[in-house]
């Protein structure tokens, strides 16, 4: 583990993350050596292409950035606090402010002397910036102006009301309005004959200043067109299908789709050889049009870790941020990104040259390493890939449509279907002419790829199976049962069980240990066979940290994935035996579920915020969650540390579903939902009160559920739905009273607040309610000395100053490690949470 001033030649930190936006870049122009971006953190920040570092922070909008646009010296940027602002880039100050919009300033462009802003008040104003005052207000569109464009005598405008309009400088009047979009305008560009626009009818239309009339539509998006730029031949474009494509206006056809982002495209810019783009995913990325692909993204892992697999020097990990990461365990770095999942990437495994991984979209994909690309996308699972594994010409994917399929590296071709389990397939492992796979149906299956059948079904878990791993006449399993069994697959019979006493997550055979990660750390068991008999020799607790979800093991090097995300890596053989010392550990998994908006994220955010005392300013710029964020705290009373874990989930309807893989071990369910809405059709509170029955058996035996009404104190309404949950409970088998339900043998206790206004006291208020939920565990902490030799591979957090540091954790040490960060004073600082540990 290495200090903070180690840290600078790590060759994938980068001053582009270090001081990178907090919030989506809702904007982003480029100019020479400038790429210049807009983000709802309320900043516009300056980079350098040639450096890849930023240049400047400029600060002082008291809302979101909408829209930037670079010229000379000139940085012109308009924002939802309704005014327009022109800096210097020379001098790094703010020039001047312009003020008159009585709404959101949508969209601004400068040329010359003039700049041009388009509004939600409906109006283009044109203004002077040598004058420093506003020249002209050009009325006529009906519904909110979106987009903006200037270009000699003419400004093009794009507008909610689907219509784009040609205005005249000199003239100060309308000179044509265009019509065919059926979807609001969401952005216009202008270059000599030409008019672009982009619209959220997802298609990019080209327009004729001369004739007047429509060139050609040009469609292939599949979500809203964000943004659009035009440059010689070319017309660029960004959507929320989170791709950028590029187009030739002469051909009249798409040349190239850039994939990438893991989140709207929301605006493009392009110069010579160069696209930018900015996105909801917090980054800006710039691509190259002739070599086609990604030239510069400044991002690790933006989602928690599932999977990790390790081979030689690498390790390769896979995350619910859609991409695989490829990492160097020599030069403590990332290598590559691989991108191309549209779903969480739930298993990896690496073999020679391939890597391999399965994802929520139901595909597997291939990857070669030495050439940094995607070879080929198997499709046939009907459900998503849970796990992968690789052997030679062959990978085997296991998945939630209960199937388990056999495909070809060489033929590129599915060989065979597996069917025979009765509930999802959790894990699958391959060696020689056998497949083994472990199921959500509490049992283990041994296939044959020769005969292309079942051999034989293991029974005996009486829960869900978890991991599987094979090697050798022996298969090892580890379930939700607490319990590995290890089994003879020439007997075919049970050797030996082991109860672990905590749920087993992950399993691995390597020589005569078994490898064991369960919810409190890693156990290893050594097994010794006497007289053909097989014993276990030892059970040691190797590392005792929090719970392990994944791990792997190559030359002695174990790599692990905790509950939390966090990837890690340490020496099997020279990391044990090291003295431990135990505190009460509460550790409770809560889900935030309800529709977008309601304000899952605001109330997660400022729970964090107020426990654990972080800046004010934590949670003044957070915008709505896409797919899913973590927020984590920790309470503690004179005995207990309590520690909460609030799994944030996207309420969009594109990620609705995303939240129902996660209620394993749940305690706690947050339904918010919003006192001024009225809930029918798809995003009722009927979806989500089924989605939690669905999945109660996944939970904890006793569940509370925390319903909270937003934005308006409505107590009668609040009432009414409250009756409704009352009814939903029942008519799905519910008995009880007083709030307390029994379906099944799980208790579930309800609750309810209303959260219409964000205060201390209605943050304690919610915290004297979250002190009824008990879930211990003890957890075991071993000394800071281990956790230095943990060197963790995360790589997206901001590297922070010492001071910086100091102040985040209250502090006055100045031995402090990165990454999780370690003091000798005993703090452990990782993304969003401050544990203390010793």
């Amino acid at each position: 583990m290495r200090n903070l001033s180690e840290i600078e030649d790590i060759s994938f930190i980068y001053s582009f993350q270090k001081n990178g936006h907090t919030g989506f870049v809702n904007s982003v122009s480029i100019l020479g050596d400038y790429i210049v971006s807009g983000s709802s953190d309320r900043t516009v920040k300056l980079w350098s292409i040639k450096e890849k570092k930023l240049i400047y922070t400029f600060e002082g909008h008291s809302g979101f950035i909408n829209s930037v646009s670079i010229l000379g010296d000139y940085i012109v940027s308009g924002s939802s606090d309704m005014t327009v602002k022109l800096w210097s880039i020379k001098e790094k100050k703010l020039i001047y402010t312009f003020e008159g919009h009585s709404d959101f300033v949508n969209s601004v462009s400068i040329l010359g002397d003039y700049i041009v802003s388009g509004s939600y008040d409906m109006t283009v104003k044109l203004w002077s910036i040598k004058e420093k005052k506003l020249i002209y207000t050009f009325e006529g569109h009906s519904d909110f102006v979106n987009s903006v464009s200037i270009l000699g005598d003419y400004i093009v405008s794009g507008s909610y009301d689907m219509t784009v309009k040609l205005w005249s400088i000199k003239e100060k009047k309308l000179i044509y309005t265009f019509e065919g979009h059926s979807g609001f305008i969401n952005s216009v560009s202008i270059l000599g004959d030409y008019i672009v626009s982009g619209s959220s009818d997802m298609t990019v239309k080209l327009w004729s200043i001369k004739e007047k009339k429509l060139i050609y539509t040009f469609e292939g998006h599949s979500g809203f067109v964000n943004s659009v730029s035009i440059l010689g031949d070319y017309i660029v474009s960004g959507s929320s299908d989170m791709t950028v494509k590029l187009w030739s206006i002469k051909e009249k056809k798409l040349i190239y789709t850039f994939e990438g982002h893991s989140g709207f495209v929301n605006s493009v810019s392009i110069l010579g050889d160069y696209i930018v783009s900015g996105s909801s995913d917090m980054t800006v990325k710039l691509w190259s049009i002739k070599e086609k692909k990604l030239i510069y993204t400044f991002e690790g892992h933006s989602g928690r870790v599932n999977s990790v697999s390790i081979l030689g020097d690498y390790i390769v990990s896979g995350s619910y941020d859609m991409t695989v990461k490829l990492w160097s365990i020599k030069e403590k770095k990332l290598i590559y990104t691989f991108e191309g999942h549209s779903g969480f990437v739930n298993s990896v495994s690496i073999l020679g040259d391939y890597i391999v991984s399965g994802s929520s979209d139901m595909t597997v994909k291939l990857w070669s390493i030495k050439e940094k690309k995607l070879i080929y996308t198997f499709e046939g699972h009907s459900g998503r890939v849970n796990s992968v594994s690789i052997l030679g010409d062959y990978i085997v994917s296991g998945s939630s449509d209960r199937t388990v399929k056999l495909w070809s590296i060489k033929e590129k071709k599915l060989i065979y279907t597996f069917e025979g389990h009765s509930g999802r397939v959790n894990s699958v492992s391959i060696l020689g002419d056998y497949i083994v796979s472990g199921s959500y149906d509490r049992t283990v299956k041994l296939w044959s790829i020769k005969e292309k059948k079942l051999i034989y079904t293991f029974e005996g878990h009486s829960d869900f199976i978890n991991s599987v791993s094979i090697l050798g006449d022996y298969i090892v399993s580890g379930s939700y049962d607490r319990t590995v069994k290890l089994w003879s697959i020439k007997e075919k019979k049970l050797l030996f069980d082991y109860e672990i006493g905590e749920v087993v997550n992950s399993v691995k055979l390597y020589n005569e240990y078994i490898l064991i990660g369960h919810n409190r750390g890693i156990k290893d068991i050594k097994i010794l066979k006497e007289n053909s008999e097989i014993k276990v020799s030892e059970v040691l607790d190797i590392v005792k940290l929090s719970g392990i979800r994944r791990l792997d093991i190559n030359n002695d090097i174990i790599v692990g994935v905790s509950f939390s995300g966090d990837l890690f890596y340490f020496n099997f053989k020279s990391d044990k035996d090291i003295e431990e010392k135990e505190i009460n550990f509460w550790f409770i998994k809560s889900l935030m579920l309800g529709d977008s908006g309601v304000g899952k994220t605001t109330i997660a955010c400022n729970l964090e915020k107020y426990v654990m005392k972080l800046p004010s300013r934590r949670c003044e710029y957070i915008s709505s969650t896409e797919a899913m964020r973590m927020f984590s705290f920790n309470v503690k009373d004179k005995e207990n540390t309590y520690l909460y874990e609030l799994w944030d989930f996207g309420g969009q309807p594109g990620y609705q579903i995303s939240h129902k893989q996660s209620f394993n071990r749940s305690k706690v369910v947050f339904l918010v939902i919003d006192l001024s809405r009225k809930y029918i059709g798809a995003n009722s509170i009927e979806y989500w009160m089924n989605s939690f029955l669905e999945h109660l058996e996944e939970m904890s035996d006793e569940v509370f559920l925390f319903v909270i009404g937003t934005k308006e104190n409505n107590k009668k309404y609040f009432d009414d739905i409250m009756k409704d949950i009352e009814k939903i409970l029942k008519d799905n088998g519910g008995k009880g009273k007083n709030n307390v339900y029994k379906i099944n043998e799980k208790k579930i206790i309800v609750d309810s607040y209303i959260f219409d206004t964000i205060s201390d006291e209605k943050i304690e208020k919610l915290l004297e309610k979250l002190q009824k939920v008990k879930s211990k565990y003890t957890l075991p902490v071993r000394n800071v000395e281990l956790i230095k030799k943990i060197m963790c591979l995360k790589n997206y957090y901001a590297v922070l100053s010492k001071d910086k540091i100091r102040e985040i954790l209250r502090i006055e040490s100045d031995d402090i490690i990165y990454d999780n960060v370690m003091s000798k004073d005993g703090y452990l600082f990782r993304e969003g949470f401050l544990e203390e540990l010793v």
